[in-house]
């Protein structure tokens, strides 16, 4: 059995012999096409195989390591700001993932030693989920992991954080923790006190829901998408406590008789919209009203909570 030359090849050290067993497919990968760059004095064969700058780097410290790329000068050096220089360019023009589907990329064994063994902090980083999670994570569960690791390039500390949350809530799934993982990549939730905001107002959802259900009758059934959404909205856009959202829940109640989230929205928004940010300031803002209106004359005889927020209640419904 022959090799067949055709019109040129490829000339590597014999010293690559003796690291063979050590280097990986990427490693042997990059050292051939550098070679081949090498001798027609381009890069256009390592730019092909795909790899980003902090690819680069760590295979090209690998055979520095090895002694057989020079340490960086001369042409070597340039050659290598090249390279990392258009991988980093590269990147800089990728639009930031989508979701594809619903699961992460599909490493194999062989991908997922080769990514453990290229990031050091990986292992720790496993080791760390599967206590938090209380069991051995299976292959599939690994290339989760990994997957928020590489694929959505969240930190292990954010990644830790993630898991502490969800399992400490009793969600200790990691098709669901990765669904999550998705979900915060694509809200641009990717930076660990990004999520410790995030997890912070979910908290504070969570604390007020049982609060909120008993204020509103609304017992043990499922919320409505759109209820949940103005929860979040009053506890965490605007930071009221539940005794601002109950003055509003009472004011709605004397005005319209009936528990009205829509309605109780335009009251909290135009308290927002004043400034007020907690049941001091609202009350604050009532008795200035009020003020207001014994100075002009109107009747004093009672309080009428309605017509102050007459105006903001007609544009919220669209009456203006």
């Amino acid at each position: 059995m022959e090799l067949i030359y055709g019109s040129g090849v490829i000339n590597l050290p014999k010293a690559v012999m003796e690291k063979i067993n050590e280097a990986s497919e990427a490693d042997l990968k990059f050292l051939i096409a550098y070679s081949a760059d090498s001798q027609k004095g381009g890069d256009e064969f390592v730019s092909a195989l795909g790899y980003d700058k902090a690819q680069i780097n760590s295979l090209i410290a690998f055979w520095q390591n090895a002694g057989i790329i020079s340490q960086k000068h001369g042409r070597t050096a340039k050659k290598i700001e090249n390279m990392t220089a258009k991988a980093n360019n590269s990147n800089a023009e990728k639009p930031k993932k989508l979701r594809p589907s619903e699961e992460m990329p599909h490493y194999n064994g062989e991908q997922i030693a080769e990514f453990i063994r290229k990031n050091k902090d990986t292992r720790a980083l496993i080791d760390s989920c599967q206590q938090t999670a209380g069991k051995i994570f299976n292959i599939a569960e690994i290339n989760s992991v990994i997957g928020m690791r590489d694929y959505l390039g969240l930190e292990p500390d954010y990644i830790m954080l993630l898991f502490a949350y969800y399992c400490g809530i009793g969600k200790k799934s990691v098709p669901y923790i990765e669904k999550v993982a998705f979900s915060l990549y694509e809200m641009d939730i990717t930076k660990y006190d990004e999520l410790e905001i995030y997890i912070a107002g979910l908290e504070k959802v969570r604390d007020n829901e049982s609060k909120l259900r008993t204020m509103f009758g609304w017992g043990e059934r499922a919320l409505t998408q759109s209820e949940r959404t103005l929860i979040k909205k009053w506890l965490c856009d605007f930071g009221f406590d539940i005794d601002v959202i109950r003055r509003a829940y009472e004011i709605t109640i004397d005005s319209k008789g009936q528990v009205m989230p829509k309605y109780m929205n335009g009251i909290l928004q135009r308290w927002y919209d004043r400034g007020c940010k907690n049941i001091d300031d609202v009350n604050a803002a009532i008795e200035e009203y009020r003020s207001q209106k014994e100075a002009s004359n109107f009747s004093t005889s009672t309080f009428d909570t309605d017509e102050f927020f007459e105006a903001a209640l007609r544009r919220t419904y669209g009456d203006e």
